[in-house]
């Protein structure tokens, strides 16, 4: 069920990133400290002896960067 909404609302395929998580979408981000990847956008890690599973989400904080004084992405 979590897998149908998911794709439905994100508009992309499911994929599995390692064993434990089945993302959506990917973004490509490079660190201050160098270290650069890939990662899904949003995803969810389906456990059988969890009732529930934690969702991921990548948010933009762009609209908060001077409330929070946040460096630059």
């Amino acid at each position: 069920m979590v897998l149908a909404l998911m794709r439905e609302a994100t508009g992309a395929e499911p994929v599995m990133w390692g064993d434990n998580i089945v993302g959506f979408g990917n973004y490509y981000r490079v660190y201050d400290s160098g270290r650069e990847g890939n990662w899904f956008v949003t995803g969810f890690s389906p456990r059988k002896q969890n009732l529930s599973s934690p969702l991921y989400f990548k948010i933009s904080l762009d609209h908060h960067r001077s409330e929070y004084d946040l460096p630059a992405m």
